[in-house]
């Protein structure tokens, strides 16, 4: 069975992506330590913010499905905007994006770095992890 690691969390680091502990508890991840497969998460008090340390096994990261791609949300980096616009030079890229998703073709293999760093900053799972059981789905609302 396919394990979560590091290398799926570290593309993600710079853009604040949700963690879902063990306890049920929510936080952002905020650092990682590859010497003892750790990561530290940030979670926000109404008094202070706290951090933690967690073992990868204790934390579900928390992305959104590619099929949510031509959904309409929220975000900072693009305002209300579908994911689909922010990542296509053009209508015909668009398609040929959607036609990528929708035949399950990886994309992490399939499109550009800059188009996988966009997806990246609005946390698209880019790695399967939801499929894989590693990472559940984040609504469509940032």
């Amino acid at each position: 069975m396919k394990q979560l690691t590091i290398g799926h969390l570290a593309p993600y680091l710079p853009y604040g992506l949700g963690l879902k502990c063990e306890s049920g508890d929510i936080g952002v991840l905020t650092a990682l330590d590859e010497n003892d497969s750790s990561i530290c998460i940030r979670f926000d008090d109404d008094l202070d913010v706290l951090a933690f340390r967690r073992e990868l096994e204790d934390i579900t990261p928390i992305l959104r499905p590619l099929s949510q791609l031509i959904d309409r949300f929220d975000t900072k980096e693009c305002g209300n905007c579908r994911a689909i616009d922010y990542i296509s030079t053009s209508i015909k890229d668009e398609k040929q994006t959607i036609l990528i998703v929708s035949k399950g073709i990886p994309i992490i293999n399939s499109l550009e770095y800059w188009k996988i760093a966009r997806l990246l900053e609005l946390h698209f799972d880019v790695f399967g992890l939801i499929d894989a059981g590693l990472a559940i789905e984040k609504g469509g609302d940032r």
